[in-house]
């Protein structure tokens, strides 16, 4: 873990313990654990929106400012489903980004052909150095009675690639659960609790764009159910310390995070996340120390998938008489 993050309520093994049961919910309970069979195909949309003005320490309006979207489609197959561990598929099929920076506006299909002449300087740079994403397949072990992630292969390769500091959030096992996990549960090992009730998330966040990372707690409430949708609602708030600034490449003075889940409890799916944040941070490039403020608006949306449609009756060829008129 990349800095130290306090945060400011005091979350104890105990509680967590008291909202867990070691052996997940029982039947008819509702759940926030996904329920897998072999066969079960799904895709996902995953959008993120980086608003960032990064200024040098100690000089006003000396900076710059620059808005990112990434979008990235998946498609995740359950192939195997045991009492031990449900092995899923996890595809990424389609990645497209856009730039507001001072050099222009860029726009990306990275599953699509390279970018025109016409595009910015850098924009053929960019698409090689992200295109690799797309295609790229991951293995995972999910523990069925947790939804838990336990295991995670693919992709490593992208790691050290020169899109890596992109590619993290997506293929690093710990930022993969943060950015994907929801889809598998919300909530590990137990029954949901009644609306109103707390329980507490351990997870690392990303300072986009960059190296660094920290782990924050968030705490969630059933906000209400609707039918069979349970709206969750999630919250950080967490404040570095600054006897640790010096120590890190990264320090990460503040964050703020609102989250809201729509959970299917009767198909056991994620139908919807969406992320609103505010990270602060402190780094150093090429020897000059910046501060950062950036706001990242996030969701990840199931999309259904169009039944199939029925193919059209063929026409009735007529029969022709014996006159030599068609029959009708």
């Amino acid at each position: 873990m990349i800095g130290y993050i306090g945060w400011t309520k005091c979350v104890t093994l105990a509680c967590m313990c008291v909202l867990a049961t070691a052996g997940g919910a029982s039947a008819g309970v509702k759940s926030l654990i996904a329920g897998l069979r072999t066969g079960d195909e799904m895709r996902y949309e995953y959008s993120l929106r980086c608003e960032e003005s990064a200024m040098v320490v100690g000089k006003v309006g000396v900076g710059t400012q620059t808005i990112n979207t990434e979008t990235v489609g998946v498609l995740i197959r359950v192939k195997a489903e045991t009492t031990a561990l449900d092995i899923v598929e996890v595809v990424y099929e389609s990645f497209r980004i856009t730039m507001d920076s001072p050099l222009g506006k860029l726009e990306l299909d990275l599953a699509g052909p390279p970018p025109n002449g016409a595009a910015i300087p850098g924009a053929h740079e960019l698409y090689d150095k992200l295109r690799p994403l797309v295609g790229v397949v991951l293995t995972l072990n999910i523990a069925p009675g947790s939804g838990e992630i336990t295991t995670m292969r693919g992709g490593e390769h992208l790691l050290t690639a020169p899109g890596a500091p992109v590619f993290r959030r997506y293929i690093d096992p710990a930022l993969f659960r943060t950015t994907w996990g929801d889809v598998f549960q919300l909530k590990s090992n137990s029954a949901m609790p009644p609306p109103g009730e707390p329980w507490y998330v351990n997870a690392p966040i990303l300072a986009y764009g960059r190296a660094g990372k920290t782990s924050v707690w968030e705490t969630r409430k059933v906000d209400n159910v609707l039918a069979d949708i349970a709206t969750i609602k999630g919250e950080v708030r967490a404040t570095g310390n600054p006897a640790e600034a010096s120590k890190n490449a990264v320090f990460f003075k503040s964050i703020s995070s609102d989250r809201v889940y729509k959970w299917d409890t009767f198909r056991g799916r994620l139908l919807a996340t969406t992320r609103n944040e505010a990270i602060n941070t402190r780094y150093e490039r090429a020897g000059t120390m910046y501060d950062s403020d950036l706001i990242a608006k996030s969701s990840l949306e199931f999309v259904p998938t169009a039944p199939a449609k029925p193919a059209a009756s063929p026409t009735p060829t007529p029969t022709p008489a014996r006159d030599g008129k068609p029959t009708p």
